[in-house]
């Protein structure tokens, strides 16, 4: 009888500590921590800003951002794609190569009237591979994340050990003023004021 009672409470035991790692598991969520393992790089302000403006033409360039509500449906505005890019790191891929790792929210705009157009949109972490040649940097490669269930796994591969939390948090929710950064930047090259209403098709 003794033993029956021992080997109850073992096993009653053995459940407790069974769902009570299954419940830290599951609180925890997935791993989200990065995996990329290249020197990661402190660099000055003029230098990052550089590396910015160059990933930034890369997104608004006319065969990158492919077809778009507004260019299909209104083309007679002008529509144009404007990109605002959050700098996550920068990793040395090579003696004179550069890995820039961002999250790029790109939104389409066409001036109507005193008004602005929003037309398509999205929000992406970027890993855009820049080379130094005679005195410039130029963009060799561009890895984006997988969509569904590899959205994760991509991010993790592209970005380090903290910079995949902060690349997934982002993407997801934005940092304060992103959207509006867009906005903002449509307003001024269509010389609208900053107060002009952006209306959503």
């Amino acid at each position: 009888m003794k033993r029956l009672v021992v080997t109850a409470v073992a096993i009653c035991l053995l459940i407790v500590l069974g769902a009570a790692g299954w419940w830290t598991l599951e609180s925890r969520g997935p791993d989200r921590t990065g995996l990329a393992r290249e020197e990661i790089l402190t660099l000055d302000a003029s230098t990052r800003a550089t590396f910015l403006q160059v990933v930034d033409h890369l997104q608004t360039a006319p065969e990158r951002v492919g077809n778009t509500f507004l260019t299909d449906e209104k083309p007679e505005l002008g529509p144009r794609t404007f990109c605002h890019e959050v700098l996550i790191e920068i990793r040395r891929k090579s003696a004179n190569a550069y890995l820039v790792g961002v999250v790029a929210t790109c939104e389409e705009f066409a001036r109507s009237g005193d008004a602005l157009l929003s037309g398509t949109g999205f929000r992406s972490p970027l890993l855009v591979t820049l080379e130094a040649t005679k005195g410039r940097f130029e963009v060799r490669y561009v890895e984006e994340t997988g969509d569904g269930s590899n959205h994760l796994p991509s991010i993790r591969k592209m970005f380090s050990a903290d910079a995949a939390t902060r690349a997934l948090d982002i993407s997801n929710y934005g940092p304060p003023g992103l959207p509006r950064g867009t906005g903002d930047e449509a307003r001024r090259a269509f010389g609208l004021p900053p107060t002009a209403k952006i209306t959503r098709l």
